[in-house]
């Protein structure tokens, strides 16, 4: 019985405590350390890490996740990929550029600060408001073109061809023509008769023909 209580003595009271405090430090000295874990760890409570957290194989995150600060990704191809859909609630700054590689939907106002350049056909099946049109090359509207305001033609001679095929069938209806004799302060017109003739000819049958005259005066 004396031997199992000789540490309390006076004489055993320094080892023991030099022995605790050694088993301590190493303790904390390991912990501080870099700890190697072979198994798996499971937690019912947070992971808390105030340095980096490093993490080389795959990293499976089944609930959210949430960046208080900046998320930057350097992986071999430094791209980041989701299977799912990319929701951004606020506002998104690409600077390399926006490469779609299927149809994009845009449900409000897209709004460009810059010029848009497309390498193939643009489809607009609502309507389009353009402020401004330039065209560089030919253009084809294949329903009626209205034109709520005039129509200025600044291609000099020729600017204008209404191309038309060789069969009576082929109509280009005009409304009053004008034009100028010498000046804008000379405006003529051209005007139809009211009252026209009829006349037969063989072979071809009977034909209408008025009178066409130039007149001095603007279009109504």
């Amino acid at each position: 019985m004396m031997k199992g209580i000789s540490v309390f003595r006076r004489d055993g009271v320094l080892p023991v405590t030099i022995a605790v405090v050694v088993s301590v430090l190493f303790v904390v000295g390991s912990v501080s350390g870099a700890t190697t874990i072979s198994t798996d760890i499971t937690t019912g409570g947070n992971v808390n890490a105030t340095g980096t957290l490093a993490v080389t194989g795959v990293s499976s995150l089944y609930g959210n996740v949430n960046f208080n600060g900046f998320a930057t990704t350097t992986a071999a191809s430094g791209n980041f990929a989701t299977a799912g859909t990319l929701g951004v609630t606020g506002l998104s700054t690409l600077t390399a550029g926006f490469v779609s590689q299927a149809s994009s939907t845009v449900v409000g106002a897209f709004t460009g600060t810059a010029a848009a350049s497309f390498s193939s056909t643009l489809g607009v099946t609502g309507l389009s408001t353009l402020a401004g049109y330039v065209s560089t090359a030919s253009s084809t509207v294949v329903g009626a073109f209205t034109a709520t305001g005039d129509v200025v033609i600044g291609g000099g001679d020729g600017a204008l061809t209404l191309t038309t095929s060789n069969s009576a069938t082929s109509t280009a209806v005009i409304g009053c023509i004008q034009t100028y004799a010498t000046s804008t302060d000379s405006p003529i017109k051209l005007t139809i008769g009211s009252s026209g003739a009829t006349t037969t000819y063989a072979g071809v049958g009977t034909v209408s023909s008025g009178v066409v005259t130039w007149n001095f005066g603007s279009c109504p």
